[in-house]
């Protein structure tokens, strides 16, 4: 049988920081930004 997905589709860490944590996703780690939540505690970031 062969998989169907291969790699991580989705992480949700919880963090004390949300700004500091999506500077270093997006700074150090390269991920792309794609939106936030105003009333809502998130951030949507992608590797591209």
């Amino acid at each position: 049988m062969k998989a169907l997905k291969v790699g991580v589709e989705h992480v949700g860490p919880a963090v004390k920081d949300l700004q500091t944590t999506a500077s270093l996703f997006t700074n150090l780690l390269g991920f792309t930004k794609l939106g936030e939540r105003a009333d809502y505690p998130a951030i949507l970031s992608a590797m591209v």
